[in-house]
């Protein structure tokens, strides 16, 4: 029998009291701790820590970035330092929120940074929020144990926004301009920039004013994705064509030879889609799906156009592994598609283009040849009024630095004349009372010695609209109509009413003032009336397809302009189409054109409500008449220079001075 020890040293020591073990192990955890982040790329990432989830998927599991392997190299571009900005004008089905949510995941694990994503809707980020976003974190161990998804008041976490260590990631809309404009941040993705707002309070595109906010960074990234809408009104196409226009590349099982995938190779008989092949173009290989799918497998990206920092991706459904994309279903869409448009309903045929091939659909008519517009210019001078002119309406559309203002004349059967279209620089900002670019809105709209009428009569503007839309200038705006009117000018405060959807006439009655009413607007208060114009009536008879702009020769509703007019004339007259819009449930809406300005537009629609405000378009023969004579009475006394005043009106002038005059 063994007798037990009893010296303290031979005795087995408690793990608490084991202060050497304890000692490694916490070094061990500190170390841990403190180490950097483990440098790999999005795509190493990726595949190595996310986990797809199947709430958000029916392929769910381990991220395998082998099932869609042309969101690599956009993965790449992400990371690449040189690039700042990254653009992928896509169809459906291509998997873009994945490489969204891998863009994101990986930050929030590893690269820890601020991140913002801009939604054209709420209801668009709250649905990625519950449907994408926190999927990805409850189904990625990394991303749970970095999130917390408690909804707890501790952990600062709402739906739209996520703190992690040393970052966060929140969710905005393109319409709230205080999301766009509020602090810095270096990480920014737009998501479907087709139906972003493309005016947000009137101070600006909510795509530019959101990435003011990276700027202030010297390693800022931006993603913008989204399917394509109309051609020419297409905010991603925009954003496109400003970079390298990258497209994928596949491989031919066949003959080797690359090409990119497209519609117009896909073949079946009439009727019989199920039968369709894919027939590659180099060899007229037909491919089933397993052999697209192989070929996109051996695909790659090669750029179509010079690199300035801005790494731009094209991809249409063809390229899409999923169930839901195989050419016999894709086939069958198209032939559907087609099929409804025959019978004059465009609107699967405009879903599918946009978001099956990946590209803006081309409404027929919205071509306009501009060199022909062009030769319709009449061989008169800048503020030289030709005979048939009668009366002068102006419209000045107010920019932060600058007045846009054209001059209309007017004469028998609404038929019109350009005056004048430009811009008057402000010395400082418009907003400014002083500043004297409101002078120089006096002298081009009040001082008739400026316009020389061709059979000598006086001219003046004898009803002027103001744009007081934008929130910024309202103020200003009131200012100068009510300081005007004052003056006896025949100025008015206009804003456009831009949901009427071609309800609402291009002039009506003014609502009458309430200064003292408990919810009196700005202008009321101030004492001025707003008219609000039917700007969708005035377009649509301006420029619409049998619009006043088309009508050639002369007579009445003809439009003529001088061929020395400012080069932007006829581009901003056209700078609106009227097509189907996504952010208006399909109703045809005028959209500006990407990269347009539109000020001359909206000055023409201005010059016309004025016209209408003194009721040019109700005269007859007899009303133009009356008027022409006593224009030729007057002008007896607008001979002389210093016989009128700065309206045009006769000054109180004695007999012997004009007698003097007449005399010589």
């Amino acid at each position: 029998m063994h007798q037990l020890s009893t010296n303290p040293s031979t005795q087995p020591c408690p793990s608490w009291l084991d202060t050497t073990r304890n000692a490694r192990r916490l070094i061990s955890k500190a170390w841990k701790r403190w180490l950097p982040p483990p440098k790999m790329s999005t795509l190493e990432w990726s595949n190595r820590y996310r986990f797809v989830s199947s709430k958000a998927s029916a392929r769910s599991g381990k991220y395998k970035s082998s099932v869609t392997p042309y969101i690599d190299g956009i993965l790449d571009a992400v990371d690449d330092p040189n690039i700042h900005e990254i653009v992928g004008m896509k169809s459906a089905q291509v998997a873009w929120t994945e490489l969204v949510n891998n863009v994101i995941g990986k930050r929030a694990d590893i690269d820890p940074l601020k991140i913002i994503i801009m939604f054209p809707t709420l209801k668009a980020s709250k649905k990625y929020s519950i449907k994408k976003f926190r999927p990805m974190v409850e189904a990625t161990p990394r991303l749970r144990a970095k999130i917390d998804l408690s909804g707890s008041r501790k952990s600062g976490n709402t739906w739209d926004f996520w703190n992690f260590p040393g970052g966060s990631v929140e969710f905005v809309t393109s319409r709230a301009i205080s999301d766009l404009k509020s602090d810095a941040i270096p990480f920014i993705v737009v998501e479907e920039p087709a139906d972003a707002a493309t005016d947000v309070n009137a101070q600006g595109d909510s795509i530019a004013l959101i990435r003011e906010r990276a700027k202030t960074y010297n390693k800022w990234k931006m993603i913008i994705g989204g399917t394509p809408s109309v051609k020419g009104a297409c905010p991603v196409e925009a954003q496109y064509e400003r970079g390298d226009k990258r497209k994928f590349y596949v491989e031919c099982r066949n003959c080797g030879d690359r090409h990119v995938l497209g519609f117009e190779n896909l073949r079946w008989d009439e009727g019989k889609a199920e039968d369709a092949f894919y027939h590659a173009p180099c060899c007229d290989t037909a491919w089933n799906d397993n052999d697209k799918n192989w070929s996109v497998k051996h695909g790659e990206w090669r750029a179509t156009a010079p690199f300035k920092g801005v790494a731009s991706f094209w991809i249409n459904e063809l390229y899409s592994p999923f169930p839901g994309s195989k050419i016999a279903l894709l086939a069958q869409k198209w032939e559907d598609a087609k099929g409804e448009a025959a019978q004059g309903k465009i609107e699967k045929l405009v879903v599918f283009v946009n978001s099956s091939m990946g590209i803006p659909y081309q409404h027929a008519g919205l071509d306009l040849d501009m060199e022909e517009m062009a030769k319709r210019a009449d061989d008169y001078q800048e503020f030289h009024v030709p005979a048939g002119v009668l009366r002068l309406t102006a419209g000045v559309d107010v920019q932060r630095d600058r007045l846009a203002v054209t001059i209309w004349g007017f004469g028998r059967g609404m038929e019109r004349w350009l005056i004048y279209w430009g811009e008057l620089p402000a010395k400082e900002r418009t907003a400014d009372k002083k500043d004297p670019v409101w002078d120089a809105l006096d002298s081009l709209l009040w001082d008739a010695r400026k316009f020389k009428h061709a059979l000598g009569y006086p001219m003046h503007v004898a009803a002027a609209g103001l744009d007081c839309s934008d929130g910024n200038f309202s103020e200003i705006g009131y200012w100068y109509v009510r300081d005007r009117k004052r003056k006896r000018h025949n100025i008015l405060a206009i804003k456009g009413s831009s949901h009427d959807y071609g309800v609402k006439e291009i002039f009506t009655k003014p609502a009458p003032l309430d200064r003292r009413g408990k919810n009196s607007s700005k202008a009321a208060k101030m004492g001025v009336q707003v008219h609000i114009i039917g700007t969708y009536k005035a377009k649509d008879y301006l420029i619409g397809e049998h619009g006043c702009f088309h009508l050639q020769g002369a007579g009445s509703g003809r439009v003529h302009w001088y061929k020395e007019v400012r080069a932007d004339f006829l581009e901003q007259i056209f700078s609106e189409i009227k097509i189907p819009s996504r952010r208006s449930g399909g109703k045809m809406t005028y959209e500006v054109k990407s990269g347009v300005r539109n000020e001359g537009l909206d000055c023409t629609v201005m010059s016309e409500h004025s016209a209408r405000e003194i009721r040019l378009h109700t005269w007859d023969d007899t009303r133009w008449d009356d008027l022409e004579h006593k224009l030729k009475q007057v002008d007896l006394f607008t001979v002389a220079p210093n016989c009128v005043d700065a309206e045009g009106r006769p000054k109180k002038t004695s007999l012997a001075a004009l007698g003097q005059h007449f005399n010589g």
